[in-house]
């Protein structure tokens, strides 16, 4: 229980009530063997677009060259968007509107990460716009097709 409590940080993130790691940096709600996968890598050149702000956004500003984070939630967003404004390489979307939130991923990324509501667009959407030997990170994938929370556009 340690190595989850101390060593990944779920103890530090607790008190802090924020994903964090055991140095106090930011990561993203995933599992900590998917941190610890996904931490290995250098993304230096890499852009990373995300449907859904966070400290995800924050954990891929420190990695990538650049992150495309929208967001639904106005009181999420007015809260984050300070934060970001800090992050020259962090670029975050207000779009409440399901079609044109959907609609925000228009180019390739090498990194899509999909942590949303209207989760079955925001995915096929992903499929479209993924480059060549790129991600997709779907997250929170086992949650049920009908939950109100990850409604379809």
């Amino acid at each position: 229980m340690q190595i989850i409590s101390k060593d990944y940080g779920f103890s530090r993130s607790a008190a802090e009530r924020s994903c964090v790691d055991r140095n106090g940096s930011p990561v993203p709600w995933y599992t900590y063997p998917a941190i610890e996968f996904l931490s290995q890598f250098c993304y230096e050149k890499y852009s990373v677009f995300e449907y859904g702000s966070g400290n995800s956004t924050l954990f891929w500003s420190a990695r990538a060259a650049n992150v495309t984070s929208i967001e639904h939630d106005p009181a999420w967003y007015d809260r984050m968007q300070p934060v970001y404004a800090q992050k020259k390489n962090v670029t975050c979307i207000l779009q409440s509107d399901p079609e044109k939130y959907t609609a925000l991923l228009d180019r390739e990324y090498d990194i899509i990460v999909v942590d949303a509501n209207w989760r079955a667009a925001c995915s096929a959407r992903a499929l479209q716009y993924i480059r060549d030997g790129g991600m997709i990170i779907l997250d929170d994938s086992e949650r049920a097709a009908d939950d109100p929370e990850y409604q379809e556009a």
